[in-house]
């Protein structure tokens, strides 16, 4: 019984053990202590598939990021193999990718020196068409100076054969997404008795990092919407604060400069979204695709232009394709959303949004985008206040001043007390920066109430197009003037 338990506590612990000291094996009950062989990586071979002459030990791993964004592609990279012992022809051992899986290959190689030493037996577990792992080797028969073979460097050649330039290395496709590392082991081995031993087996180092060479920043603005030209275009006026408030200033339309999922938010006057895609990955990006979408919006058309060679164009929620586009390894490009309003109509207020789609060929890129915001449409200066409580017999009284540079335009909705709303009632313009005075008494708003058959207790809801400071007041019974709240 306590040899039973003793044996699920160390299967527990194993199992937490990471790659950084992943040398507890699945199945096969093995001390660290004990591999006593020892897999490293070739620190002279060039990344991506490009071999040079073995030199020396890398015992913690070489650069070789490998992109994750897109699936299934795999980083080619020199694992060597120092055996603790001599060969034994027909010995065996299992090679296992750790936090990965191997390029399936069909023929393996063992190599020392472009001569064959070994041969995959089994391409362990597999998908049938992409990917293996636990693979089994055999020391060949009848292999040149076995004896001379302890403290070699042997290599994993994809050919039948062992090239004297190693360029046909075994491509690790880590699984464990990105900002994971990724490595190999040889967790176990029989010799040619098939006896087990631990001579061939070696601890697990690491290779690399799984990371996200494609990069996608945005400058996503936000667009006011002109409301002294009907809605119908756009304009640097900063979108309002209210009544009473100090004016904001207008936010500069710098690009983004990071790469980041939350994106700045800039006002511009020409409505525009900027995507820079940097791409560090061993392959290059061909074609783009978005579906620039937006509910009940019809004031405007799209164009899309990339690196301002290709451009298309299109109306909204409407799919766009950029087929010709050429990112290459190590190239950094812009693609350029301009947001175009058509000729009197109404530019709706809300998000434009879509999922961006790059490919390399035919595959999909798989990004990292945690929203997939374009760009925002805002009001300019449009200011809503109510003046709760107009009365001719008192004489209230309301004074708008404009803060806008433009002339503004200015409205209301008288409400009785009952609360039944008039229509909207057109109340001029003001001048730019200039203020406008309306009584219960007279002008535009009294005629507007006395229109509604109103005399007393009735409320006003205004619009002004620009951010404005108000003021109300109507006279008290001690012949003064008593402030009435506007909100």
């Amino acid at each position: 019984m306590n040899k039973i338990l003793s044996s699920v506590l160390i299967s527990a612990i194993a199992s937490t053990v990471t790659l950084s000291a992943a040398t507890a094996v699945v199945g096969e009950d093995v001390p660290t202590a004990d591999r006593l062989s020892k897999l490293y990586i070739n620190p002279t071979t060039t990344k991506y598939n490009k071999a040079a002459t073995l030199d020396g030990e890398n015992l913690s791993g070489y650069d070789y990021n490998t992109s994750v964004d897109l699936p299934g592609l795999g980083q080619a990279s020199e694992i060597v193999w120092k055996p603790f012992v001599n060969l034994t022809s027909g010995s065996k051992f299992t090679l296992r990718a750790v936090n990965s899986e191997f390029v399936l290959a069909r023929d393996v190689s063992l190599c020392n020196k472009g001569v064959k030493v070994g041969t995959m037996v089994s391409v362990g577990t597999t998908d049938g068409s992409t990917k293996m792992n636990d693979m089994s080797f055999r020391i060949d028969d009848g292999i040149v100076d076995p004896d001379n073979l302890k403290d070699s460097n042997i290599t994993f050649s994809t050919t039948t054969t062992c090239p004297s330039d190693e360029t046909t290395m075994l491509a690790l496709i880590p699984t464990g997404g990105a900002c994971s590392s990724y490595g190999v082991e040889i967790p176990q081995a029989i010799d040619d008795s098939s006896q087990a031993f631990t001579d061939y087996t070696a601890p697990a180092i690491t290779i690399g990092n799984a990371k996200r060479l494609v990069k996608v920043a945005c400058d996503t603005p936000v667009c006011t919407i002109d409301a002294a030209a009907d809605n119908k275009s756009f304009t640097l006026v900063a979108a309002s604060t209210g009544i009473n408030n100090s004016k904001q200033e207008e936010i500069g339309s710098n690009n983004a400069s990071t790469y980041c999922p939350e994106c700045e938010e800039n006002t511009v006057a020409t409505c525009r979204t900027t995507i820079s895609v940097k791409n560090d990955a061993p392959f290059d990006i061909t074609s783009l695709e978005l579906t620039p979408s937006m509910a009940n919006n019809a004031g405007m058309t799209v164009d899309v232009d990339f690196d301002v060679n290709s451009s298309t164009g299109g109306a909204l929620n409407s799919l766009i394709t950029l087929s010709d586009i050429n990112i290459t390894a190590g190239d950094e490009k812009n693609i350029t959303i301009t947001y175009n309003p058509l000729t009197n109509a109404v530019i709706e207020p809300g998000t434009v949004s879509s999922a961006i789609t790059l490919k390399s060929g035919m595959d999909a890129l798989q990004l990292d985008r945690r929203s997939n915001d374009l760009a925002t449409f805002s009001v300019a200066g449009n200011t809503v206040f109510t003046v709760p409580y107009m009365n001719s017999t008192y004489k209230s009284m309301v004074k708008v001043t404009s803060l806008s540079d433009a002339e503004a335009k200015l409205s209301a909705v008288i409400t009785d007390q009952d609360g039944l709303a008039t229509g909207v009632v057109d109340l001029g313009t003001i001048a730019p920066k200039a203020t406008k005075f309306l009584f219960s008494t007279s002008g535009a708003l009294k005629d507007a109430a006395d229109a509604a058959g109103l005399k007393n207790a009735w409320s006003v809801v205004f619009t002004i197009s620009a951010e404005a400071t108000v003021v109300a007041t109507m006279a008290g019974p001690d012949g003064g003037d008593r402030a009435i709240s506007v909100f």
